[in-house]
Order: C-alpha cells, then sequence, then structure tokens
C-alpha cells in the first residue's frame, strides 16, 4: 500500500519526501520536472537519526557512508555520517547528526602537501577547513502516543540553519531550496505555508495463483519471513483520494498536456485560498518468487512487475478522448495514447549468500511520440539487501541511483 501515498493529487504527485543523500535527515522533497522515486528508494522508514543509532549500535557501523552526485557537477561526493542519540526518558529523544564531506577532507590534505616546509599559520587553515569539512545537526522527538508524535529538527547549522518541525504532518515556511535533478521556476505548491487535510479509501484483492507450503528445512529460520514460500501471486487496487487545503498550498500549478479540456472525470475547485480535490487510482501487480531463503546459496529469486495508473481522471479523459477520435474516423490523439498507458515498474532480487542479496527496480515508460522507442527504460536502481534475521522482516538497503548518480544506507522494515 505505499502506492497509496503517491497516489495523484491533479498535479502535485511531490506531495511527499523521497529518500536522498542531498540533505543531512536524508529525505528531500520531490518537485515537478522530476520522476518519483522507484518503489526501491522508498518504503517503510524510521527517521535517519534513528536509522543511524540502529546502525551505530547493532550492525558496528559508527559511520555511515552515502554518495550525493559527482563533485566536478556540483555533487557533494562520498558523505560519513554519525548520530549521537540520548533518551531522556521514554518517550523523549535527542539527537545529534555528524556529516564529514570526505572531498573536502581530501584537499586539506593535499594543501598540507603543498605547503609543507612553509611558514603558514596551520591552526587557522585547520579551522577554517573543519568549518567546511564537518556539518551537525540536531533533533529532539517526543511521542505522544504510539501513533502521534512531535519532531523538531535543525540541520547544517552555521551552513543555512534548515530546521522543520512535524506534527502528525508537516507546517512548512520559508523559500523552498532545489537539490538537484531537472531544475524549474515552478514552486510546488505543496512546500508553501498552509494547511492541508487528505483522505483516501482504497480496495485491494489478493489472488493467489500457486504457492508452495513443502520443502522448507526444519528448524531453520528464513533469512526474511515475509519471503519464506515460493509462489505466484497477483493483486489489485483501486482507490480515491480527496484533499482540502487552506493557504498558498491551495495552488495548481498549470498542466500542459492539452487534455484538460476535458473537466467531467476530474473534481477540483478553488476559491481564494481553499481548495478541494479528488481523483481515482489504480494499480495491479505480478509476483513469482522461487525458493524459501533458508539455504546460503541462491534460494531465491523474486519478480515482481506493477502497472500503475496513478489518476484515474487523466485515464478517463484519455479514453473519452481517443472514443471520440475513433467515432469520427480522426487521427488519434498522442496525449490521450500517453495519459492512457499505465506506468510500469519490474523488480528482480537474486540471493548472493546467506543473508545478501541483490536487488534491481527499473521503470519502464510508454511514450507514443517516439516510433523507434514506443517503450524505454527511464530509470533503473541497483542494491544489496542484508536480511536482518533476528528482527524477522528487516534488512538493511545499500542503493545506488546511476540516473541521478546517488547512493545510501538505509533501513527497511516489513517490506516485502
Amino acid at each position: 500500500m505505499g502506492r497509496l501515498r503517491w497516489a495523484e493529487e491533479g498535479c502535485g504527485r511531490w506531495e511527499l519526501d523521497m529518500e536522498a543523500p542531498v540533505t543531512m535527515e536524508g529525505t528531500a522533497r520531490a518537485v515537478p520536472g522530476d520522476p518519483l522515486p522507484l518503489g526501491l528508494s522508498r518504503g517503510r522508514r524510521i527517521t535517519r537519526p534513528k536509522q543511524l543509532d540502529f546502525m551505530h549500535r547493532f550492525m558496528s557501523s559508527p559511520l555511515v557512508p552515502s554518495f550525493a552526485g559527482d563533485p566536478a557537477n556540483g555533487g557533494q561526493g562520498l558523505l560519513l555520517h554519525h548520530a549521537h542519540t540520548v533518551h531522556l526518558t521514554e518517550n523523549w529523544s535527542t539527537t545529534i547528526m555528524d556529516q564529514l564531506d570526505v572531498q573536502k577532507i581530501s584537499l586539506l590534505f593535499k594543501e598540507f602537501a603543498s605547503n609543507h616546509g612553509k611558514e603558514i599559520s596551520w591552526p587557522k587553515i585547520i579551522f577554517k577547513h573543519l568549518l567546511d569539512i564537518f556539518s551537525w545537526g540536531l533533533g529532539t522527538e517526543f511521542l505522544f502516543t504510539q501513533n502521534s508524535s512531535f519532531l523538531v529538527e535543525m540541520y547544517n547549522v552555521k551552513k543555512g540553519n534548515r530546521g522543520k518541525a512535524i506534527f502528525q504532518q508537516k507546517h512548512n515556511s520559508g523559500k523552498p531550496k532545489h537539490f538537484g535533478g531537472d531544475q524549474t521556476t515552478q514552486v510546488p505548491p505543496s512546500l508553501l505555508p498552509g494547511l492541508c487535510a487528505r483522505a483516501a479509501a482504497s480496495i485491494k484483492e489478493n489472488w493467489s495463483i500457486w504457492r508452495k507450503k513443502e520443502g522448507k528445512l526444519r528448524m531453520v529460520q528464513p533469512y526474511d519471513v515475509f519471503l519464506s514460500d515460493p509462489h505466484i501471486t497477483a493483486s489489485g487496487v483501486l482507490g480515491a483520494v480527496a484533499s482540502a487545503s487552506l493557504g498558498d498550498c491551495s495552488a495548481r500549478l498549470p498542466i500542459e498536456d492539452g487534455l484538460e479540456r476535458c473537466k467531467a472525470f476530474r473534481l477540483y475547485a478553488r476559491k481564494n485560498n481553499l481548495a478541494v480535490f479528488a481523483d481515482l487510482f489504480a494499480s495491479v501487480s505480478w509476483t513469482a518468487q522461487h525458493g524459501n531463503f533458508q539455504r546460503l546459496f541462491l534460494d531465491l529469486t523474486r519478480f515482481n512487475a506493477r502497472l500503475d495508473f496513478p489518476s484515474g481522471s487523466a485515464f478517463l479523459t484519455g479514453v473519452a478522448h481517443l472514443s471520440q477520435d475513433l467515432y469520427n474516423s480522426r487521427q488519434l490523439n498522442l496525449e490521450a495514447i500517453r495519459a492512457v498507458c499505465p506506468e510500469l515498474t519490474v523488480s528482480l532480487q537474486q540471493q548472493i549468500a546467506g543473508p545478501f542479496s541483490f536487488r534491481v527496480d527499473s521503470r519502464i515508460l510508454f511514450d507514443p511520440k517516439d516510433r523507434y522507442h514506443i517503450a524505454r527504460l527511464d530509470e533503473s536502481i541497483f542494491a544489496i539487501d542484508w536480511a536482518l534475521k533476528v528482527l524477522g522482516s528487516a534488512k538493511a538497503t545499500a542503493w545506488y541511483s546511476p540516473k541521478h548518480r546517488e547512493a545510501m544506507v538505509e533501513l527497511r522494515f516489513f517490506e516485502s
């Protein structure tokens, strides 16, 4: 049901944060013009400070690496992270995060080597570079109940002082800053100040085509309890999402696909600083798995394919346009064909040895305008998963995106 949260709100499919190593907290808001992250780069997760604390305590990782783009192209390169967490009470914790810029550390050593033997004020040079090499942030979280919390964070202290306060949903202020990807002059409405209430409902149906319960090793716990049965299954989701926005965030960006002339299948209304919106979405997926993920080698091969229809209004509008074109014997509208085509995501996972497996997620786009490449590979993300057997269904994931030249190490819980 993770796709439910990505349900398109008109033209605001960048409503949620995505995992990204370009920030200390490990998240950044998607922007118009940038495709949504693949399923591999967004899963059920805990906050970045808690992830780092877990890796320090239970995975013998005092420093956690990430890669945020090529420094030659304006990226930050290799970064090292550490978190110091103090539990003040059972429901109140405070964290201090450190970040070391490896690229700038190497520049410091080069400067030392080039100035060897010269009379230079080394303390001033070291202090100057430390401010560039070392970044830190702090945060505190108070749990009211198991389902509600209040989080206050401040990152990159003395380097921009980005902060945020979250209580169930985020309240934004200030001017948004772009963190890479396709540059755009348009600001996502979700980043503007205001209040937003959203409700979503969905119906999910699962079909078990084939499942094998025999063949497991006795007295041997699978590396992941969710991946312990060979099977072939399919599932479908149909849902609706509705929202009401008050303030600057109620503005919507114009859609230039030429299909907005037909408003019959979309509910959207805006007056002054109040806007309401409703839409449908659907998803169909198919999964096949071989192996029980118990043995040391090659005991898990898993394939998944998912078709997503993120906007029911766009789909129905495209169908209406195509029906009119066919009825009137006109040439089919390419934008209408694009609106009807779903988004295809395929995933392949293969055990390497023990709890380690290799995984690749790929997104395939259909573009009827391109006669020679109607279907093209848009993005792939490669990852190594380390199943944490003692937790039943949890894993540490190290993923890399060649398209964005970003890499990150994360924790994932109950993700199949």
